[in-house]
Order: C-alpha cells, then sequence, then structure tokens
C-alpha cells in the first residue's frame, strides 16, 4: 500500500500545486485587469479634463464677442441719440429778436442819458470821487 499511498500523496500534491497556479494566474489576471482599469480611468479622466478646458475656452471666447457686440451697440446707440438731439436742436433753433434790439435801444437813446441800477439817471457827482484830493487820477 504504500505504493498507492505515494500515489495518493502525489495526486493531492499535483492538485495543490494546481490549485497553487490557478490561484497565481488568476490573481496576475485581476493584476492586468485592475492595472488596465486604471489606464483606462486615467485616460477618461485625461480626455475630460480636455473637454473642460476647451469649453472653458469656447465660454471665455463667447463672453469676449458678447462684450464686444455690447460695446458696439452702445456706440451705435450713443451716437444715434446724439445725431438726434442735434436734429431736434437744429428744427426748434430760436434766432434773437433783433428788430426788437433795436427798437428798445433806440427808445432809451430818444430818453437822453441813462444810469443804471446804482447811479439812477443823473450819474455819480464827480467831487464824490475825489475823495477830497487832487490828484491826476481824481481832478
Amino acid at each position: 500500500m504504500s505504493g498507492g499511498s505515494s500515489a495518493v500523496a502525489i495526486a493531492t500534491a499535483a492538485a495543490a500545486v494546481a490549485g497553487t497556479y490557478v490561484a497565481y494566474t488568476s490573481a496576475q489576471d485581476q493584476k492586468d485587469s485592475a492595472a488596465e482599469t486604471k489606464k483606462q480611468n486615467e485616460a477618461a479622466l485625461a480626455e475630460q479634463a480636455k473637454a473642460n478646458a476647451d469649453t472653458a475656452t469656447a465660454q471665455a471666447d463667447a463672453l469676449a464677442q458678447q462684450k464686444a457686440a455690447a460695446a458696439l451697440t452702445e456706440a451705435s446707440t450713443t451716437k444715434q441719440l446724439t445725431a438726434a438731439e442735434e436734429a431736434t436742436n437744429k428744427a426748434s433753433a430760436k434766432s434773437p429778436n433783433t428788430s426788437a434790439i433795436l427798437s428798445a435801444a433806440a427808445q432809451a437813446g430818444k430818453s437822453g442819458q441813462s444810469g443804471t441800477m446804482l447811479t439812477g439817471p443823473t450819474g455819480i457827482d464827480p467831487s464824490a470821487l475825489s475823495l477830497g484830493k487832487n490828484t491826476l487820477l481824481g481832478a
């Protein structure tokens, strides 16, 4: 029976070695699968980061275009408003009534010497200006 028990021992040992090999290769397959999954995840993250950067660039470009369009619209509106004000002012331009001014001046000239509100029609007495001194300026 020693031959039979040695055959069983050899078969048991072979089964143990085969089980160990299967476990080892399964672990290696899991490592390889995990490494491949990690590479795929990193590639997906890199692609997503690039897409996010492209989106941010596109948004910045769109914002710049929107600001430029707003500035152009504001300049156009300001120009139109100025033109409208000028047209309104030109249409309602006032001119002085020169005939009334000349008539008033002629009437004032007919009444003789005139004065101001401070001096009245008689003016100022020249002796009040001399301050009691005889100078070239006051005499």
